[in-house]
């Protein structure tokens, strides 16, 4: 099994309020080591930097949910996925 490391060097989380920051981003690490483990990206570039877009969510959103949805945009980036219209 290929080893994938990936470091998060800022994850801007504007505008989350009491939001746990820490509960975020245990969310973003178990929803994308369970997504790459099920679909890892067939060929990654080996960029050293990625755009995973704008991440919107509903104003009532738990910390888990907010972690999950970023580790998606995050996968799809990794995937060469078109970001455009709304990025989810």
């Amino acid at each position: 099994m290929s080893r994938i490391v990936i470091h998060v060097d800022r994850l801007v989380l504007d505008g989350m309020g009491q939001l746990d920051r820490g509960r975020v981003g245990a969310g973003l690490t178990r929803e994308l080591t369970r997504l790459l483990r099920a679909r890892a990206p067939g060929a990654l570039s080996g960029a050293a930097r990625i755009d995973a877009g704008t991440v919107r969510l509903p104003a009532q959103a738990s910390a888990h949910g907010t972690g999950g949805a970023i580790a998606r945009a995050v996968h799809g980036a990794l995937k060469g996925s078109p970001k455009g219209g709304s990025h989810v």
